[in-house]
């Protein structure tokens, strides 16, 4: 028996990395009797004779969709100019990170665009500023700006995530070089690109492991009213000083976070980008 952890999940295959080689598994059937299915980034012990998944070992977080476990940091991509950035998007992603445990890092990219998009990057700016998560702005057309975006991946077992079209895959192929993964036009049309990216997939680099994962179209969230009012990025400092409990920061009286928008602490365009997400999840309804 062998130890090892998923890099990729495929057609009922599972290809383990373990000692500087990938073995192509396949689960028994105890997986599907005990109701545990594998995900790309799961630990995992195998028989590295007959191939077969014996155990996957405890996680330390799992998103279901898409489904990839044992994430370190999740770093959003999002772009200044087409596809169009969406604030209430960036929040979903950061929110389910932070319900999972996980570090969320916001990367804008076109920076060199930026005087075409002033208003989106002071948006941006504003709604972030305030709150203690790390934003960088990089151009791919800047060796010294990619630098930092490369320091990102370093040691750490990142997922890499984002609107479909915004240039997760395209990234990728310029950070590794040799890899190629396809990437889509955007459609003029939807203002959004096509989805390329079929499977989650962990990918060597910079002595860490880096996860290319589908579109937001695959992107789900599955909260509780209460509990996105408690875990919504930025809240942290303040939900606890709202005078009800179960303060949802929408009409109750004597609200903390209303304050902290009123005081310009929280900005009113994050707060609205909350105010949306809650409305989505009170009525059950799926905005993209």
């Amino acid at each position: 028996m062998m130890e090892g952890f998923i890099t990729r999940v495929q057609a009922g295959q599972f290809f383990v990395f373990s000692k500087g080689k990938i073995y192509s598994c396949r689960a028994r059937g105890k997986f599907r009797i005990d109701d545990v299915t594998p995900y790309c980034g799961d630990e995992v012990i195998f028989d590295e004779k007959d191939l077969y998944l014996l155990e996957v070992k405890e996680r330390k977080n799992c998103m279901v969709r898409p489904p990839i476990a044992n994430v370190e940091q999740l770093v959003i991509l999002a772009s200044l100019h087409h596809p169009e950035i969406s604030l209430a998007l960036i929040n979903r992603f950061m929110t389910m990170a932070l319900v999972h445990g996980i570090k969320p890092i916001l990367a804008i990219s076109k920076l060199d665009l930026q005087k075409e998009n002033d208003q989106m990057l002071s948006d941006i700016k504003a709604a972030y500023q305030n709150l203690d998560y790390r934003v960088i702005y990089f151009s791919n057309k800047s060796e010294e700006c990619l630098a930092e975006v490369l320091a990102l991946f370093k040691n750490k077992r990142t997922v890499l995530t984002g609107q479909s079209g915004v240039g997760k895959s395209s990234l990728i192929n310029h950070l590794i070089p040799g890899y190629k993964q396809a990437t889509a036009e955007i459609s003029e049309a939807l203002g959004r690109g096509k989805h390329v990216t079929r499977v989650s997939e962990y990918i060597p680099f910079s002595g860490g492991w880096v996860a290319d994962t589908p579109g937001f179209s695959l992107f789900e969230i599955s909260l509780t009213p209460n509990e996105l009012a408690t875990c919504y990025p930025g809240f942290e400092n303040y939900f606890a000083d709202c005078k009800f409990r179960n303060c949802l920061h929408n009409h109750e009286d004597d609200c903390a976070i209303k304050r902290a928008v009123k005081d310009g602490k929280i900005s009113e365009v994050h707060y609205q980008a909350y105010l949306r997400l809650l409305d989505e999840l009170q009525n059950k309804k799926e905005r993209y």
